[in-house]
């Protein structure tokens, strides 16, 4: 497994770790051949929380660290982590 300088227990969904270190996201088994990375690029602050609204999708290549697939996203975090699910769904299917 690659290092991102994170130690410890994490969060999984639908069996795979997701962790958030800072303003980046990265879901996926970092020993399969891709995973996904998402960094929040900005937020907008709604009844006193501040909520991500510009977000860098990318499945990214774990041999070789390249980018497969990339999208910037100007709507919710939902919809930038469902979008890149899919792709990943997808990546490590083929």
């Amino acid at each position: 497994m690659k290092e991102i300088g994170i130690k410890g227990k994490y969060l999984t969904y639908n069996g795979m770790p997701l962790v958030r270190h800072g303003n980046e996201i990265y879901y996926g088994d970092l020993s399969d051949k891709c995973y996904l990375f998402m960094m929040i690029m900005s937020e907008t602050e709604k009844n006193g929380v501040k909520l991500p609204d510009k977000i860098l999708v990318q499945v990214i290549s774990s041999a070789d660290n390249s980018i497969l697939k990339q999208k910037m996203v100007d709507k919710s975090l939902f919809e930038a982590f469902d979008l890149g699910c899919a792709w990943l769904d997808r990546a490590l299917a083929s």
